[in-house]
């Protein structure tokens, strides 16, 4: 197994759409040989088209999934003062509260 290193990937936070633009359009192009393996995110697959209007990709048409290759955890922090203690509650909370609702990365 060989790891190919494409040039530009490197920068900072600002700069991470095209970075990811770029590798997704590099797997996108790839030669469907067998030889490319793809390390894609939830982003690239699931995200990505509910907020970008224009992509390089489809991903239902564009990758063929394998395997899921690396799971992340997920936390949900909250303020103290939200009245919930489950994650059920939240849901209900929230749907009775959307415009008081936020959410952020870390």
């Amino acid at each position: 197994m060989a790891a190919c290193k494409r040039p530009g990937m490197e920068g900072t936070a600002p700069e991470a759409d095209r970075r990811v633009w770029r590798l997704n359009h590099a797997c996108k192009a790839a030669a469907p040989d067998g030889y490319t393996l793809c390390l894609l995110t939830r982003s690239t697959v699931s995200i990505n088209p509910e907020i970008y209007r224009k992509l390089s990709y489809e991903p239902l048409k564009d990758f063929e999934p394998v395997t899921n290759g690396f799971f992340g955890q997920q936390i949900v922090i909250l303020n103290k003062n939200v009245p919930v203690k489950t994650l059920a509650e939240l849901v209900d909370y929230s749907k009775k509260n959307p415009p008081t609702n936020s959410t952020s990365p870390p």
